[in-house]
């Protein structure tokens, strides 16, 4: 599993919210999603195998909003000496 933070723009009220939630997690692979009006951000776990983060944007631009910031969290590599 990955996650994928949104800043999002255009999420005001507690309606906005559930409709982003609602469009993030209908899409395959997303694991869980929790979003926050007051951050205005939405953070997402997920499988990468089976959803690329982009898809994410889509998703929100479709419920009316906009994503102004995308980070994804790569998983830490550990190397043996």
């Amino acid at each position: 599993m990955q996650t994928a933070h949104l800043r999002i723009k255009g999420m005001h009220f507690d309606a906005s919210v559930r409709s982003v939630q609602s469009a993030l997690s209908v899409i395959r692979g997303v694991a869980d999603v929790r979003v926050s009006v007051a951050e205005r951000e939405a953070t997402i776990m997920y499988d990468p195998d089976k959803v690329a983060p982009r898809q994410f944007e889509t998703a929100v631009r479709v419920v009316g909003c906009e994503v102004e910031r995308l980070v994804v969290e790569t998983p830490e590599r550990f190397s043996l000496p």
